[in-house]
């Protein structure tokens, strides 16, 4: 019987875990802007006009004739397509960070520019958790990437990383270790209503509370 991969967490230099680790990362970008459109199409905000415009249409075109419900489904599936695509447009800046921190650039400026520690979660010999701290202030190192990959999220893998971040950061000899304003999940499209990031905005807190309370360890 072959033996289960094993978890382990752990500093690397690895230049093949850190195209893994990049590739998490943009991936989990991308994958905030499936949260976002979750977030709108579940909320009030969206729901009661769109509920309106729908019983519009049907008001509108339903005669009491037989061919009024063919119309009807095309003039619905029309509108639907029309606001899926509005919001597809709305929520596009996510995918183009994604894009902009997966590319070569992106890969230069997390792991080449400046001084750096990336920890790596494996499970096995696959990348599934990373975190990358700027440790270029001596005084704290700042998290600049932080994911999961989605399968393994809320089974302590994340919570893993960053216990180790936190000691490989006082081991170098930061005082502490704070969440960077300029953490790449910390993007935000701008053009929306900040309402529709709400979900997105917990889940950041929710992080940096556990980084102050990995801290106090």
């Amino acid at each position: 019987m072959a033996e289960l991969p094993q978890l382990s967490f752990e500093p690397t230099t690895d230049k093949k875990d850190f195209v893994s680790a990049l590739l998490l990362i943009a991936n989990s970008i991308a994958q905030q802007r499936q949260t976002v459109n979750n977030t709108i199409t579940l909320h009030p905000y969206f729901l009661a006009p769109l509920i309106a415009l729908y019983s519009l249409i049907i008001k509108l075109n339903y005669k009491g004739r037989t061919g009024d419900v063919p119309t009807i489904g095309i003039l619905l599936a029309g509108a639907t397509i029309a606001i899926l695509s509005i919001m597809s447009k709305y929520t596009a800046p996510y995918l183009n960070k994604a894009e902009k921190v997966g590319c070569d650039a992106g890969y230069k400026e997390m792991f080449e520019e400046g001084k750096k520690e990336v920890i790596v979660a494996k499970w096995g010999e696959t990348v599934i958790g990373v975190a990358v701290l700027d440790v270029g202030d001596k005084e704290e190192a700042k998290v600049i990437a932080w994911t999961t990959m989605l399968r393994y999220r809320g089974k302590g893998v994340g919570r893993g990383v960053m216990e180790t971040a936190v000691e490989v950061a006082k081991k170098r000899g930061c005082k502490k270790v704070v969440w960077s304003g300029e953490n790449v999940h910390s993007f935000r499209c701008d053009d929306l209503p900040k309402v529709f990031n709400n979900r997105l905005d917990r889940g950041e807190e929710k992080a940096k509370k556990l980084l102050v309370e990995l801290c106090k360890e």
